[in-house]
């Protein structure tokens, strides 16, 4: 009887084990990679305002949306979407200069069009984003060009890296 457990229990493993081995990839010469995610449920939404799954939001958050710039291991804030962001020296504007190279899934680059609908949205009432109160500081968004966007804030916040 202990045999037939312990086997039954070391299946799963062994199983996963299997799965996990280096195979050949007869496609490893394109320039583009499919990745499969697999959970135990379905996704509510694609949009991360708008998921109550647990599971949907960590792969929304970490794989199918970039923030501005983000916490590593380290606690340092490193670039995400913003390829860089300036401060101003009293603490009310934060300035990001967004990445060039983060695409749409039609090809059509990330501007700051892209970040401006975005924070609307999450702020929207009717939206319901649970989050929306990390935006009650902000006074303006200001779409400076394409690739610039400048957050105003009603006065200094120390956290705007962070919430942004």
């Amino acid at each position: 009887m202990r045999i037939a457990f312990k086997t039954l229990l070391a299946l799963p493993v062994f199983c996963f084990w299997v799965g996990c081995q280096n195979q050949p990839d007869k496609n490893r010469n394109r320039s583009q990679q499919t990745v499969v995610i697999g959970l135990p449920s379905d996704f509510d939404t694609f949009l991360e305002l708008g998921t109550a799954n647990a599971d949907a939001l960590h792969v929304i958050e970490e794989m199918l949306f970039l923030t501005l710039c983000d916490l590593d291991e380290t606690l340092s804030l490193q670039p995400r979407l913003a390829q860089s962001w300036q401060t101003s020296s009293d603490g009310k504007e934060v300035t990001f200069r967004l990445r060039g190279d983060v695409l749409w899934s039609d090809g059509q680059q990330t501007t700051a069009e892209d970040v401006l609908f975005t924070y609307q949205l999450a702020t929207h009432p009717q939206v319901g984003y649970t989050g929306r109160d990390r935006f009650a500081g902000v006074d303006t968004v200001v779409v400076v060009d394409p690739q610039t966007i400048r957050f105003v804030f009603k006065k200094a916040y120390p956290e705007a890296l962070l919430d942004l």
